[in-house]
């Protein structure tokens, strides 16, 4: 009786199903455009890999299960590595040099696996059946949440994409000449100077006191209008607050990829580029900001796209590639160092520039000694979360000094320049996963403040008097800079701030205005968060 023939289906399964899998977890803020590369490299070796092997084992089967082998134990690698933190904490300890102990361990199981299969003299047409059910099934779960997903928003999220924000003026002949650059430069979780003196114990006043020799004002009680980055750029760079996505999406829409579309074509730039403007562009490492598609320049020391390289630290290469080729810290830190430098050269652009800045600064990761030298992850594990930080604000603060006295002086017209937090620094003692769940409406005082106090100072040369205030919000920095250099009308908003209960709810917001009014100096128990601090590990590598 002839045998029916068995499709080898299974190593194209378990090479697609990682990248499936992770867009599915992550389908609410991950476009399906981002896994295409990693799916198409992941495809590309697993074909090459077993035509490889045929070619050495004259045999299909045998061939393909080897490949399934190596693709599980390739991306399950990090899973267990993760996992094993969780169990023994205490014995295996977060140092990336444990992966001397799993990653030849790993390999063995490999060997073994791939050893027992070559020397089998039995058929393996019933394995290879079995696989395919088995990847197949994966497979299939995941396309099917994406697919249930990407259907449910679908609409929400095309209405969002078309929502007009604001009602921008047309420009006029009036408009000043020459028109100067503006510069809006996001140093992201930058806390103002009162976190800084009750949460850190540490004295900013040297360099606010220098922004302000050097004509910036700086609004010292300004807090950030919401408490993630993509809100709050969505809401400066389009000029108002977007509580108005809670009636387009629902209360109970968790999905973020809005707010990028939102970055990628905002208001501002809309604006500008009807008055000549050119857009510079200086990506983060982030997806919501990495590159703008409308820029006409784009300037980053780009790595690996933020979910291309999230699938890749779960794989048997990221603790090769971080000793030897591929070492994130390395490069976010080559990257601060490379947009500084090119930002002092954007003066001598020929044109009015608008240049939006995102500096991933003092954020994690914790790369910058105060001298800019780099940072090993266990050094900066042994100093804590706040002495990390805090390096990195030394570091920031040297290089903005620079940057400042740069901008100013090669530029034949002094420039705007907006030195902006986009939020304050993290809560301490937690995790990442309780981080991005974690629940702002419940927040005590001291931890609003911490999260939602920021820096914000202003350079507006040319304007005899400035409608500056302490409380300014940056929901209205462009609205203000509007007025006072194009002669438009733009009325300043009320100066609120809104958290929301969590990630799974980014659309449901509290208005905690109120709740921040005072200071620290209303705020009890700011000692005792301040020691937490102190003694929380980084978040995050």
């Amino acid at each position: 009786m002839r045998r029916r023939r068995v499709w080898i289906l299974h190593p194209f399964f378990f090479a697609i199903f990682p990248v499936l899998s992770l867009l599915s977890g992550n389908i609410n803020r991950t476009p399906i455009t981002e896994a295409f590369l990693p799916a198409g490299v992941s495809l590309l070796f697993t074909l090459l890999f077993w035509l490889l092997l045929v070619a050495m084992l004259r045999s299909k089967q045998k061939a393909a299960v080897i490949v399934s082998l190596f693709l599980l134990l390739f991306f399950s690698y990090g899973h267990f590595y993760d996992l094993i933190n969780r169990l023994f904490p205490v014995i295996w300890g977060l140092s990336p040099g444990q992966h001397r102990l799993l990653l030849p361990l790993w390999g063995v199981l490999f060997l073994l696996g791939a050893g027992f299969t070559v020397v089998n003299k039995k058929p393996l047409g019933k394995l290879t059946f079995l696989l395919n059910i088995v990847a197949g099934c994966l497979v299939g779960m995941s396309v099917l949440g994406i697919g249930a997903y990407s259907l449910r928003v679908g609409l929400d999220r095309a209405h969002a994409e078309l929502t007009q924000t604001v009602d921008l003026p047309a420009a006029d002949n009036e408009q000043p000449k020459p028109l100067r650059d503006i510069y809006y430069i996001i140093l992201d979780r930058y806390a103002d100077a009162s976190t800084f003196k009750n949460i850190y114990g540490y004295d900013n006043t040297e360099f606010i006191r220098y922004l302000e020799a050097k004509g910036f004002y700086v609004a010292q009680e300004s807090r950030a209008n919401y408490p993630r980055t993509k809100h709050s750029l969505s809401s400066s760079l389009n000029m108002t607050q977007v509580n108005y996505l809670t009636e387009v999406l629902g209360e109970n829409c968790d999905d973020f990829l809005p707010l990028q579309l939102m970055l990628q074509d905002p208001q501002v730039w809309h604006f500008l580029k009807q008055r000549g403007y050119r857009f510079i562009y200086f990506g983060s490492w982030a997806q919501a900001t990495r590159r703008n598609k409308y820029a006409d320049v784009n300037i980053n020391l780009f790595g690996l796209p933020e979910f291309t390289h999230n699938l890749y630290c779960k794989t048997m290469l990221y603790p090769v590639g971080l000793k030897h080729f591929y070492n994130e810290r390395r490069i976010q830190h080559a990257r601060v160092k490379y947009k500084l430098d090119k930002l002092a050269e954007v003066p001598r652009m020929e044109g009015p520039k608008f240049v939006f800045v995102h500096l991933i600064i003092p954020h994690r990761p914790y790369v910058f000694a105060p001298n800019g030298d780099f940072v090993p992850y266990n050094e900066a594990a042994a100093k804590g979360l706040a002495r990390s930080y805090l390096d990195q604000v030394a570091f920031l603060n040297k290089e903005l000094r620079a940057l400042v006295d740069t901008l100013l002086a090669r530029s034949a017209v002094p420039p705007v320049v907006i030195l902006q937090g986009d939020e304050g620094p993290n809560v301490a003692r937690l995790s990442n996963e309780q981080r991005q769940n974690f629940n702002w409406e419940r927040a005590s005082r001291t931890q609003l403040l911490q999260k939602m106090s920021i820096l914000n100072a202003y350079y507006l040369p040319g304007v005899e008097t400035v409608p500056l205030y302490p409380s300014i919000t940056p929901v209205n920095s462009f609205r203000l800079v509007f007025n006072l250099y194009f002669n438009t009308d733009f009325e300043l908003l009320p100066d609120k701030s809104y958290v929301f209960p969590d990630s799974r709810h980014p659309y449901v917001f509290v208005d905690v205005t109120e709740k921040l009014k005072g200071g620290y100096s209303a705020s009890p128990g700011t000692k005792d968060e301040a020691a937490a601090q102190s003694r929380a590990a980084p978040d995050g590598t």
